[in-house]
């Protein structure tokens, strides 16, 4: 069986081909996302980093994994999918770059990057993951109530 490992948001990633390492530079918990006429956040991009591995691991194995952004309000967006394959490997790191997600007018609030898995296209997704964003909307400017005078 696959078994997810961990996932993390970050500002970049730098993969160390020779060591075979990761680095996860300026990790994501928090957006606070300007205000805008359109309803995609427009954040600066990111990667998400996520390591897969064997349950058991001489047994060569396989499946899917899904990525999604939930709002507080429980809309998913699905942001990919993706194979995981550990027939030749006991671990996969997959990683991928986010531009932004959709976020409503008023929803801001813990939003969640979830992933999930199965196992063949017939099978349910099991969610596996669950890592909280916190995502800050600052609402029109007010209008003054002061009273302005001439001087």
């Amino acid at each position: 069986m696959i078994q997810h490992a961990w996932t993390i948001m970050c500002r970049s990633s730098v993969i160390d081909r020779d060591e075979n390492t990761v680095s996860l530079l300026e990790i994501v918990e928090q957006l606070a996302v300007g205000p805008s006429q359109s309803p995609r956040v427009p954040v600066v991009a990111f990667d998400v980093v996520t390591l897969w591995y064997r349950e058991a691991e001489q047994d060569p194995e396989g499946g899917l994994a899904r990525l999604e952004v939930v709002s507080p309000d429980g809309e998913s967006q699905t942001v990919g999918e993706y194979p995981v394959n550990l027939e030749e490997h006991r671990r996969l790191r997959y990683r991928t770059r986010m531009v932004g997600f959709f976020v409503r007018p008023n929803t801001a609030g813990r939003y969640w990057l979830q992933v999930s898995r199965r196992y063949t296209e017939s099978d349910e997704w099991d969610i596996v993951s669950r890592t909280p964003l916190q995502v800050e909307v600052p609402g029109p400017p007010e209008d003054s109530d002061e009273d302005t005078q001439d001087s």
